[in-house]
């Protein structure tokens, strides 16, 4: 997996626990990151992720399914839960955009 988050205790003591988000050099997937929050969050579907986000679940689902992909507001948010550079989120989004993009296009070629 090209996104790794490891749990480390809290220094404010009060018992919860925070993620440290270890960004690489590898383009990393909306589903991981997805999966990232939900782990942060400690959401064990993506009905509670959604809840947590604030957003509906159809819209946890398209992303998932390819058929959206999150806006720079969700990017944004998701970086916040992650505690990571929201620049990095949203550049991983663009490509896979772009990448999807390009898939379709052979797709329309090819028919």
């Amino acid at each position: 997996c090209a996104f790794a988050h490891t749990g480390i205790q809290s220094s404010s003591g009060s018992g919860s626990r925070e993620f440290v988000a270890l960004e690489s050099l590898q383009k990393v997937k909306i589903d991981e990151y997805l999966d990232a929050a939900k782990a942060v969050l400690s959401c064990r579907t993506d009905s509670e992720l959604a809840l947590r986000l604030r957003v509906q679940q159809s819209r946890i689902s398209n992303y998932r399914t390819g058929r959206t992909l999150p806006n720079l507001d969700m990017a944004r948010l998701i970086a916040t839960v992650l505690n990571i550079r929201s620049g990095a989120v949203v550049s991983d989004i663009r490509n896979e955009r772009a990448l999807r993009g390009a898939a379709e296009r052979r797709k329309a070629v090819l028919a």
